[in-house]
């Protein structure tokens, strides 16, 4: 940790270390196969190289690839997305 203005913030290098927390029933889900796959789930497992592709193959198992291109190309809010 580091302070910044006077408010802590984490080191750069800490962020990896984060848990991921779902905002919405889409977000759940992926944490959940996730989760089912790798235990737990932290940001560099979504939020690396491989993970981008990880979060690319558990989107398209929640819906199809082209609904997931679609979606990422009308720059869609997850929210609008339904889980089934």
């Amino acid at each position: 940790m580091h302070l910044a203005k006077s408010k802590p913030y984490p080191s750069p290098i800490e962020w990896r270390w984060v848990n991921l927390v779902a905002s919405n029933a889409l977000e759940l889900k992926v944490i959940q196969l996730l989760q089912m796959r790798y235990g737990p789930v932290d940001a560099k497992r979504v939020l690396s190289g491989p993970g981008l592709v990880e979060l690319f193959r558990i989107l398209t198992e929640i819906h199809t690839a082209a609904q997931v291109m679609a979606n990422a190309q009308n720059d869609r809010v997850v929210d609008e997305i339904r889980v089934s």
